[in-house]
């Protein structure tokens, strides 16, 4: 008798779960159209800034007679999805501001794992210096931003040395990583988890993004 009204429970439960998940479904489907539609049409579209099928970009120019400055949007996503489509429609008034905008995609875990990831983004930025004459970006202002992974990786990049070689043979990699400014958002200050457990507790710890991350 109780585990007959138990699963009468249950079921109730499942059904309507599953007809909130429709719902919100379709509610996202009119959120989507808006947003896609408040996005303008890119100047550069998946373009390849290295070899790999995710290391791609697109890219908006802002209208100048001058060099402009340039952000770079790096997705989030736990460093295991996500992709440059997340970018929020709120950037592209930077473009008024005669600011450009890049965004970006990088290898996934567990395809890769760190410093992959954040490689990936110093390449695109470098990419950008090595075109900045072509894109009429000036090379010497460059920020990043992002969420979450996108966040972690802008502040990496942002805090590391310079990783020029400039004995490279590619030319790509003899620019420089450097960024002028970091505007993050859901950022996580470290990805160490010694320094993880010790703040937050084991679990945290043991997040499957972090065993991904380091090819666990």
């Amino acid at each position: 008798m109780i585990w007959g009204s138990l699963m009468k429970l249950l079921y109730g439960l499942v059904v309507t779960s599953l007809l909130l998940l429709h719902q919100a479904a379709h509610a996202q489907q009119p959120e989507r159209a808006r947003r896609t539609a408040e996005i303008p049409k890119p100047d550069l579209v998946d373009e390849h800034y290295g070899p790999h099928q995710r290391q791609v970009f697109d890219l908006w120019k802002a209208k100048s007679d001058k060099p402009t400055p340039l952000v770079v949007y790096i997705h989030g996503g736990g460093f295991r999805g996500g992709d440059k489509s997340s970018i929020s429609p709120a950037l592209f008034a930077l473009l008024d501001k005669g600011i450009s905008l890049m965004a970006i995609h990088y290898r996934l875990s567990p395809e890769v794992a760190f410093p992959a990831h954040y490689k990936d983004s110093a390449r695109a930025i470098q990419f950008a210096r090595y075109h900045a004459k072509d894109w009429n970006i000036d090379p010497l202002r460059i920020g990043a931003t992002g969420g979450s992974a996108g966040a972690g990786t802008s502040l990496w990049l942002g805090f590391h040395d310079d990783m020029a070689d400039p004995n490279s043979d590619d030319p790509v990699l003899r620019e420089s990583t450097r960024l002028s400014c970091m505007a993050v958002f859901g950022a996580q200050s470290t990805y160490d988890p010694h320094v993880i457990k010790e703040w937050i507790g084991e679990a945290a710890a043991r997040h499957p993004a972090m065993e991904g991350f380091y090819g666990i």
